[in-house]
């Protein structure tokens, strides 16, 4: 299963909260040296993976009623990625995993996080999946580091708000790229 595979089934399985809709309001989180800060409906669970040549941690959070689904994802590849490719991969890779069709797709360079704020490589696609979710999702590629962000909701909710209060929020920040863990190693000739 390759890194996006994870990303979107992750997002899928969180089962909705059976908890009131007056719960207090969104959480600012700005994760340790995670390049990134961002609002989310909850406080976000955070899930690590290594595999050879490559790092992802991945934060999600669900709102109190279950009608949104806010998730971000940073991959660092140990090895150069071509920035194109990988756009486009991570979107394709997203939709099948979740079982989805992507309903509108567009680049559309994000700021980064230097002070002046330099035009990254990124892409915008909107989704629906099979199960009656739909969803936006953006892919920043920055170096060999790819960030992903996915806010998804039930298509007969109207999430404008959320997804704007989300979109809105959401800022890369400087970052130090972590030396690669051991687990990421490439495997021996041979082995």
């Amino acid at each position: 299963m390759n890194i996006r595979s994870l990303i979107a089934s992750t997002l899928m399985i969180v089962v909705p909260a059976a908890l009131p809709a007056d719960m207090p309001g969104w959480v600012t989180a700005a994760p340790d040296n995670a390049g990134f800060t961002a609002e989310f409906p909850s406080a976000p669970q955070r899930q690590v993976t290594n595999k050879p040549g490559v790092s992802s941690t991945i934060w999600l959070a669900t709102a109190p009623d279950g009608n949104i689904k806010v998730l971000v994802g940073v991959t660092d590849y140990w090895a150069d990625i071509d920035t194109q490719k990988e756009m486009d991969l991570d979107e394709k890779n997203f939709v099948e995993a979740v079982a989805a069709k992507t309903t509108s797709s567009k680049r559309d360079p994000f700021p980064g996080a230097s002070k002046k704020h330099a035009l990254l490589p990124s892409s915008v696609f909107e989704f629906q999946t099979a199960s009656g979710w739909s969803g936006r999702s953006r892919v920043i590629v920055d170096g060999n580091t790819a960030y992903q962000t996915v806010v998804m909701w039930p298509s007969a909710y109207i999430a404008s708000t959320a997804l704007e209060s989300f979109e809105n929020s959401f800022k890369l920040l400087p970052r130090v790229r972590p030396a690669p863990p051991a687990s990421t190693a490439a495997p021996a000739a041979g082995k």
